[in-house]
């Protein structure tokens, strides 16, 4: 509990929870006269920062201002298909079917410092799915993939899968270009999600396009999302029962 003192506030009761049902069973069966796991011990953690997702401007901005080719190519992956980080590390070039102008998701990257693990079981099966490829980045990515010498789509110089190092590095180059906001690969992938949401789509389209094994999970991002939309609404509201003028 004290190396996960770092963690958020979401992580620790789970790890809490297990750690005390792992001794009180092994108490149950005389493997231990009693748990280390202490009544008065509590979670604790970091809150975890609101995720907002970025504006349609905010979007657009940002593609424009990444001059790396491979920063941009990630960044356009992301926001245009809301894939996990892993799910763009491991994509290759034979999953974008451009014909049918759709990506198959099917493959999951297990991200390590020295060598990445590209075959790794995807999160849930549910995270097998196929994506529609927008124009833009179908666009973008026909004039990559000439140039490329990977199977990657998105690769080190070496031709290999990102390693944590080499993510870290390629991403700076991403979050520098927009100073002023918390941007991280699940903003993108929330900024996705959420631009679904306001194209109309109902909530089981939305589940099927994120990959989410359950519908409460997307439900807590529409939860988010239409909160952030009512105040917006209600702020848009107060404005203009003040704007006339007094009598």
């Amino acid at each position: 509990m004290a190396a996960l003192s770092s963690k958020s506030k979401s992580l620790q009761p789970k790890v809490l929870a297990i750690l005390r049902n792992i001794f009180c069973i092994a108490q149950e069966n005389g493997l231990v006269a009693k748990s280390p796991v202490s009544v008065t011990l509590r979670a604790g953690g970091k809150k975890t920062q609101e995720k907002i997702a970025l504006t349609p401007e905010e979007s657009e901005l940002l593609l424009s201002r990444i001059k790396n080719k491979r920063a941009k190519t990630f960044a356009m992956i992301a926001l245009n298909t809301g894939m996990r980080r892993g799910e763009i590390i491991a994509l290759r070039w034979k999953d974008i079917d451009f014909r049918e102008k759709i990506i198959h998701v099917s493959s999951n990257a297990l991200v390590k410092e020295g060598k990445t693990e590209v075959d790794a079981e995807v999160k849930t099966p549910a995270a097998i799915r196929n994506i529609p490829l927008p124009e833009a980045l179908e666009k973008w990515l026909l004039q990559q993939k000439p140039l490329s010498h990977s199977q990657f789509v998105v690769a080190m110089e070496n031709h290999q899968a990102l390693t944590k190092s080499s993510f870290r590095s390629m991403w700076r180059l991403v979050e520098r270009e927009l100073p002023n906001k918390h941007l991280t690969a699940h903003i993108l992938r929330h900024t996705y999600i959420t631009r679904l949401f306001e194209a109309g789509l109902d909530i089981k389209e939305v589940q099927y396009l994120a990959g989410h094994s359950t519908v409460d999970m997307t439900l807590r991002v529409y939860t988010h999302y239409d909160r952030q939309s009512r105040e917006k609404q209600t702020i848009e509201k107060v404005r203009e029962a003040f704007r006339k003028e007094p009598a």
